[in-house]
């Protein structure tokens, strides 16, 4: 029995249908597991800089040994000839909270101006919190054009990352500061937050813009 030409166009037009939609379906999956990927990152980077802070911030300074006999210890990373130098670490940009005493928000707010850019603090050397928070993005790369932090590509089906659009905000908790200059001490806590775009690969997927927040908070010890 021979089929009409209207029963072929119908079938043709459910197959689109169907592909469409299972299409779609397939990029939301993969821009999910991109996503959690990114926000795995962002996570991972908050914690180390809120670690990494917590320990070069604290009783590292208190050691006042030459770094050349401190191998490879977080906190030969100080950057000084002396552990404790001259330079106070909490005073330090990339270190200190740039909103003062503020909180840090919870989500992403384009109005606010208490953050570092991570673009331009990739570096080979952590010497601050901004710049071991930056080297979680990527340890090779140190001049990614207009802040991309890797060949992977941005917006492309790998999960990169555009440092440009990456803050990070800085919260000492317990710490007092006086025209400008902070004093923290053991016991205190610093607590770093990272803020991240995750971009889609398919504009009509309905996760396309979503800002990746992470944050995590240390004792200073």
């Amino acid at each position: 029995m021979r089929r009409r030409d209207g029963e072929s166009g119908q079938t043709l037009v459910e197959f689109g249908i169907i592909c469409s939609a299972l299409f779609l379906f397939v990029f939301i999956i993969i821009d999910c597991g991109r996503m959690f990927f990114q926000f795995t990152a962002v996570s991972a980077a908050a914690r180390y800089g809120a670690r990494w802070g917590s320990v070069v911030g604290g009783s590292c300074l208190d050691v006042p040994i030459s770094t050349s006999s401190l191998g490879n210890d977080w906190c030969n990373n100080w950057g000084n000839s002396y552990v404790g130098g001259t330079d106070s670490f909490w005073n330090v940009y990339g270190n200190y909270p740039l909103q003062g005493a503020s909180a840090c928000p919870t989500g992403y707010d384009s109005s606010f101006t208490g953050y570092y850019t991570v673009s331009g603090n990739v570096s080979s050397t952590t010497t601050t919190i901004l710049g071991a928070v930056a080297e979680r993005f990527d340890t090779s790369n140190t001049s990614g054009s207009q802040g991309s932090s890797s060949p992977l590509l941005v917006g492309g089906l790998t999960p990169g990352f555009d440092l440009s659009h990456t803050y990070v905000c800085i919260q000492l908790n317990g710490a007092t500061d006086s025209d400008g200059t902070w004093t923290v001490k053991a016991g205190d806590s610093v607590a770093v937050f990272v803020y991240a775009p995750a971009q889609a690969t398919d504009s009509l997927d309905p996760v396309a813009h979503v800002n990746l927040v992470a944050s995590s908070q240390y004792q200073v010890e």
